[in-house]
């Protein structure tokens, strides 16, 4: 009874944009056996050998390994039952011989990792936690990461189908995750600060309502010697706006100090002036929109009841 191929290659077809790489090839080989395919450049030798591992998808026909279609064996059943294959210029192990990579294979299906320990005690495995890659220029970005993921997906041994074992990113990726990051750290402290804002403007318009009560007297006193209504509201959004200038003015006081505190932990935050003066012209904007309804209700009073 004959053995069952190891490989068996049925009716495959491939063709790149109209120009057809692979017409009707048929190839089995058995356990054990040696072949080679020997052919002008463009003959479709590679493209049949990425076929066979699992790089490239054919238009029509079926490959089987091991009895098996090829999609249908896992990753690492397929390195175990020895399919693999090297590359014409861009080889797996740079310092290894020719004889050697063709021994890779065979030699991985061995569970007690003699293969490997053999690498890594002659120096010519070192593994990689990652790759630093640099473009001339930008706009080649996106074409040299499809081919950096095409070259790894390719040393992986990942055929169609497979998930990638390794992660690709770029600056312009990390750039867009950190705006994102800063852009939610952002709206939080917006929120805080707007939250906090609201606090301390209800805080004072109920102090200067306290004091309207207060002064009910002094503000008889005035309107009966002349003072008109204007200059009542004038004086309380005078008294509300430095009452929340002060708390601007500690606010920055506190950040100015903590600002160089920060700097012993290794960070450089800036001080800019213009955000000084924004930061108290909000608290007068705020000392203003609250402490109007306490001045309008204080110059509203009646000279005689007050």
């Amino acid at each position: 009874m004959a053995e069952a191929p190891l490989l068996e290659v049925r009716d495959v077809s491939l063709a790149f944009g109209g120009v057809r790489a692979l017409s009707r090839v048929d190839l089995t080989v058995g356990p054990g056996e040696a072949v080679g395919l020997v052919g002008p450049n463009g003959a479709g030798k590679t493209t049949l050998f990425d076929c066979v591992c699992g790089q490239l998808r054919p238009d029509q026909g079926a490959i089987s390994f091991a009895g098996r279609p090829l999609g249908g064996v896992p990753v690492h059943e397929r390195a175990r039952l020895g399919l693999a294959r090297t590359f014409q210029r861009i080889e797996v192990f740079p310092e290894m011989t020719p004889v050697e990579h063709v021994l890779v294979a065979e030699r991985a299906r061995r569970r007690d990792g003699a293969l490997w320990k053999d690498l890594l005690g002659r120096g010519r495995n070192k593994a990689l936690n990652h790759i630093d890659m640099q473009v001339v220029h930008a706009a080649d970005l996106a074409t040299v990461q499809e081919k950096a993921e095409k070259i790894l997906r390719i040393r992986h041994s990942l055929i169609y189908g497979d998930e990638d074992d390794f992660w690709i990113s770029n600056q312009l990726q990390v750039i867009q995750m950190a705006n994102r990051i800063g852009g939610a750290f952002t709206l939080l402290l917006g929120s805080v600060a707007g939250l906090s804002m609201l606090i301390g403007g209800v805080g004072i318009m109920n102090i200067m309502l306290v004091t309207v009560t207060e002064r009910t007297r002094e503000i008889g006193i005035r309107k009966a010697i002349g003072a008109r209504r204007r200059d009542i509201l004038r004086q309380f959004l005078i008294e509300s706006v430095l009452v929340s200038l002060m708390g601007g003015f500690m606010g920055v006081v506190v950040g100015v100090v903590a600002t160089h505190y920060v700097r012993f932990l290794k960070f450089s935050p800036q001080v800019e002036p213009h955000m000084i003066i924004l930061a108290l012209s909000i608290s007068a904007g705020i000392g203003i929109f609250f402490g109007y309804y306490p001045a309008r209700r204080a110059a509203g009073l009646n000279p005689i009841e007050a």
